[in-house]
């Protein structure tokens, strides 16, 4: 085997690798920002159900509850989903299934 070493291959792979790591750190900016908003956007409709609804303190600690852990939950539901169509999917296309 003849292994050369090819300069401009190297330097490619790696502005290829500082490109995706300065994405990856655009990617979680954004991400932190949106959970930023979310969260703001939920005390606002906490404020909103406490005052403009007047609903009872357990009704009102349930509704907070689901709005504040509904991000948390999210990614597993989505994530079954997901596996579950790759499920059928498998048995269509007769494939084995290889859960994700």
């Amino acid at each position: 085997m003849n292994y050369k070493y090819n300069l401009e291959e190297a330097e490619l792979k790696n502005n290829k690798a500082v490109y995706q790591g300065e994405k990856i750190t655009q990617l979680n900016n954004l991400n932190r920002f949106l959970y930023v908003v979310y969260y703001v956007l939920v005390i606002i409709s906490i404020f909103v159900l406490h005052y403009n609804f007047q609903l009872s303190l357990p009704l009102l600690i349930v509704a907070s509850l689901v709005l504040i852990l509904y991000p948390l939950f999210l990614y597993s539901i989505e994530m079954y989903i997901y596996n579950q169509y790759l499920y059928v999917m498998s048995f269509v296309y007769g494939i084995p299934y290889v859960p994700q």
